[in-house]
Order: structure tokens, then C-alpha cells, then sequence
């Protein structure tokens, strides 16, 4: 994939792009622009048909150039909560800590598959991604929206449009691909792969966009 429309940030034409999208957990961009910027908010990021909502954890200018590392979702999770007890005699669902855990610092989540956890829970004064990694058996973040789905399945799709492995490492599953459909290489979904018999499921995707123009997926298969 090449010209200069296909990779911006915010509607700002960027030249180097290094994303991980990975099975669990929240999508890290590592982005720099050709221009010194000041990006505050919610972040937009696109890369070809792939548009990513995501907050700037660290960044800035230097040397004429803005470089900035991006997280999917609205940068709340690494917030430490305050310390905070519940007590219902009729048990607490984990979707009642885990909304307002997100509703505390800036996040929105999306509970499929919700259960009781007891009558008492407490929320210790740390990070709310604790409460994640504690109740949340997968969770990971849509890359359009920014919402974190918890205990939701990631779709599995079977990856239609054309594209072409490179290089194919069959000791670690890695792949190296080209393709200008950026957007089905999510991890779930499914692609034939001509160096072996059955389809190949996705476990993570590394998108590397570099200032020639050039784009290259590195897809590690289950």
C-alpha cells in the first residue's frame, strides 16, 4: 500500500507507524509525524481502511518531528481508583465494579458475559486495569470505538480479500504479509494460508508502516 493519504493522525499526514493489536489486552500504536504537533484527546489514527480510537500515553516534539505512543480505548485504565468497599446481600456482579471502575477514569466497557462475585468486594486504591486482569477472563478493546468489550469473544472471520505472504516462519507461526485490507487482520480471524493444508487463526497482528510508503502485516498464528 503506498501514497500519502493512507496513514494520518487526526486528518495530519503521518510517516512511520508501528501497531500491536494483541488477543488480550489494549491496542499500542507508536506513531511520528513529519511536523512538530500538539495532539490532546481522542485520537483518531488510520491506516488505510483500519481507523483506530486511542490516547496518547507519552509524546512530543523534537527536532521538528512529533513522535507519540498511542493506547487503544481513552487512556483511563493505568489511573489508580480510590480505594472503595461494596456490599449487596444479593451478590455483586462483576459488571457493576468493572463500569464504574471505567466510569471513574474515563473508559467505557462493555460486560457480555456477567457473574456474581458475592455479597463483598473491594476495590483496592490501585490502577483500574487491576480489575481487568481480575475479573475479566478476556478483554480487549475495539479498535473503532475505543470500548473495552470484557468477557466477549472475538469474532472470527474469514479473511476474503487478496494479499501475499512474504515470509512465513513455520517454527513460531509468524507470518509477514502485504495486503490492502488492513482491517480484517484482527486476531480471531481466519486466513488460508497456501503453505499449509487448513486455515490459520490469528492470534496478534503487527502492522509496521515505514516512511517509504510501505506496509507490512506481522501475523502470528495460533
Amino acid at each position: 500500500m503506498s501514497g500519502e493519504n493512507y496513514l494520518d493522525l487526526n486528518g495530519s499526514r503521518a510517516v512511520k507507524v508501528d501497531i500491536q493489536i494483541p488477543y488480550l489486552g489494549a491496542i499500542v500504536a507508536d506513531v511520528e509525524m513529519a511536523l512538530p504537533g500538539t495532539f490532546t484527546g481522542t485520537q483518531l489514527l488510520t491506516v488505510g481502511n483500519l481507523v483506530i480510537s486511542a490516547a496518547q500515553n507519552r509524546g512530543g516534539n523534537f527536532a521538528g518531528e512529533f513522535k507519540t505512543q498511542l493506547v487503544g480505548g481513552f487512556g483511563g485504565w493505568p489511573t489508580v481508583l480510590t480505594a472503595q468497599a461494596y456490599q449487596n446481600a444479593g451478590g455483586i456482579m462483576a459488571s457493576v465494579i468493572l463500569k464504574d471502575a471505567a466510569a471513574n477514569v474515563g473508559e467505557k466497557v462493555n460486560v457480555v458475559s456477567d457473574y456474581t462475585l458475592g455479597q463483598f468486594w473491594t476495590v483496592e486504591a490501585a490502577p483500574a486495569s487491576r480489575q481487568l486482569r481480575i475479573l475479566a477472563q478476556l478483554w480487549w478493546i475495539d479498535p473503532a470505538t475505543g470500548i473495552t468489550q470484557v468477557n466477549n469473544t472475538r469474532p472470527s472471520n474469514a479473511i476474503s480479500s487478496d494479499f501475499e505472504v512474504i515470509e512465513y516462519n513455520p517454527a513460531k507461526g509468524l507470518f509477514k504479509i502485504t495486503s490492502e485490507d488492513p482491517a480484517s487482520w484482527m486476531p480471531g480471524n481466519t486466513f488460508v494460508n497456501p503453505f499449509l493444508p487448513g486455515p490459520s487463526t490469528i492470534s496478534s497482528t503487527r502492522i509496521v508502516c515505514d516512511d517509504s510508503g510501505e506496509m507490512h502485516l506481522h501475523v502470528l498464528s495460533v
